[in-house]
């Protein structure tokens, strides 16, 4: 199947800053504005790699990878919910099929990437919430991350799970139900929710409209509403 690029033109970037949406490998040369959404650190055999969802003021998100060797040398720039410039970087295709955000490229960092604090350049959340009925019903793709938000229900033990290819050998697994203004329930379907690798990240009472509205909803205290990048995963 072939893909469609993404045609440059001078709307694709903004003082010298090119548009998230217009990166492609097909240029050397590269300068963005961004905000860093999150940040984690994944093993790569015998090493390891800085991963980060970056967004721009036009609310497109990309995933950027920093490698085991430079890691040190940007780790303190890199800050997340601040905003910054990156100049000199690689853009490649994303070869896994599960993503973290829907862009087909990611920004790879080089020795000589620049990177430097910006004032902020957008107040917005960047969020993009998907309701649980299009989750449930199979229509958002199960290997793009999404962001979804929902109070806190049924929440189980705490389990450790044994595995020879984990580092600590083993991991832990929370399970715990959530629940829309709508009252669908997530965990009484097939679809589940699962975290993925760091690219999870979790707010408890997030600042959003839905947060207020959810809490009129159902006002208790010991519930609160949660948002979080989350992978969709068959049972």
């Amino acid at each position: 199947m072939g893909s469609t690029m993404i045609p440059f033109t001078s709307d694709s970037c903004d003082g010298g800053c090119f548009h998230i949406a217009s990166l492609n490998p097909n240029m050397g040369e590269w300068s963005v504005s961004v905000k860093i959404l999150n940040c984690w650190s994944v093993s790569r055999g015998s090493g390891r790699e800085l991963n980060m969802i970056l967004g721009d003021e036009h609310f497109t998100q990309i995933e950027a990878v920093v490698r085991d060797e430079l890691i040190d040398n940007y780790l303190s720039r890199l800050i997340i919910d601040e905003w910054v410039s990156i100049k000199n970087f690689d853009v490649s295709r994303v070869n896994s099929i599960l993503r973290p955000v829907p862009h087909r490229f990611k920004i790879v960092f080089r020795s000589d990437t620049l990177v430097q604090s910006i004032n902020m350049c957008s107040s917005r959340t960047y969020f993009n919430l998907t309701e649980f009925v299009s989750i449930l019903s199979g229509i958002v793709n199960p290997n793009i991350c999404v962001d979804v938000v929902g109070k806190i229900v049924n929440v189980r033990e705490l389990v450790f799970v044994p595995s020879v290819e984990h580092s600590q050998g083993g991991y832990f697994e929370l399970y715990f139900g959530l629940r829309d203004t709508d009252r669908v329930l997530s965990q009484e379907h097939r679809w589940r929710c699962t975290n993925v690798t760091g690219s999870t990240r979790i707010m408890l009472n997030p600042d959003l409209s839905i947060t207020d509205e959810m809490l009129c909803w159902n006002p208790e205290n010991d519930q609160v509403p949660i948002i979080t990048r989350k992978e969709n995963a068959m049972e």
